[in-house]
């Protein structure tokens, strides 16, 4: 089962995620994390003649956990409140308790470097998804701000249309253009619209009824004086 484990662990270390998986699922079978918890518990509720709790004991847990969880605080909490429960609630539970946290402590200088090539194959598929998830991530971010320019430069070619619409109705009437903000809007409009198939004819337009729109202004300056 160790030999095996350890294979397991090498293999992965260049894995595909299928690979990784099983690995994950080799760590989550180590008895670490459980034996460290039956350790404390052992201490508290079985009179044993020694202390089975030792901090090789909790290295291995910790590295068991951390390895599957990131965080291992919440998975020792529930261990220990498990093996607790049990062993403070029937006492004929301590000698197999005993006996397997002699079983777990007895492999763990066996177990070291299968579990340290266990943790890195992990990390790497970790490193290797959250690598993919910010790949995902910038593509949403630059196609979310596409979308967000696109709209924006909507907005602006609608505004300018309608501007260019309502200073060509104001032509058409021949009413007066002197206080009209068309001469500062339209050039406005032909700096912030690009030039595209698509917006040719409406910068076309844009500079006509500029022109037009100078040429009244000029000629009604003209006549005031």
């Amino acid at each position: 089962m160790k030999s095996a484990l350890f294979a397991a662990a090498l293999v992965a270390a260049t894995s595909t995620a299928a690979l990784a998986q099983s690995v994950t699922d080799d760590v989550r079978a180590l008895p670490f994390v459980k034996a460290n918890a039956y350790a404390k518990a052992i201490d508290r509720f079985c009179f044993a003649d020694r202390t089975y709790a030792s901090a090789r004991l909790f290295q291995m847990a910790a590295g068991q956990a951390t390895a599957l969880w990131g965080d291992a605080a919440d998975e020792f909490a529930e261990a220990e409140r498990a093996a607790i429960d049990h062993l403070k609630h029937d006492q004929s539970a301590c000698a197999p308790a005993m006996a397997f946290v002699d079983k777990a402590t007895a492999s763990i200088e066996e177990m070291r470097p299968a579990l340290a090539a266990m943790r890195k194959a992990i990390d790497a598929d970790r490193a290797e998804r959250q690598r993919a998830d910010d790949e995902v991530a910038a593509k949403e971010k630059v196609a979310a701000q596409k979308i967000a320019a696109d709209k924006r430069l909507a907005e602006t070619i609608a505004l300018c249309a309608d501007g260019v619409a309502t200073a060509q109705l104001l032509l058409n009437e021949g009413g007066s253009m002197a206080w009209t903000v068309f001469p500062e809007t339209l050039p406005q409009c032909i700096e912030d619209v690009p030039e595209t198939p698509k917006t040719a004819k409406l910068l076309a337009k844009t500079k006509t009824v500029l022109a037009e729109l100078t040429a009244r202004i000029e000629a009604e300056k003209s006549a005031a004086k």
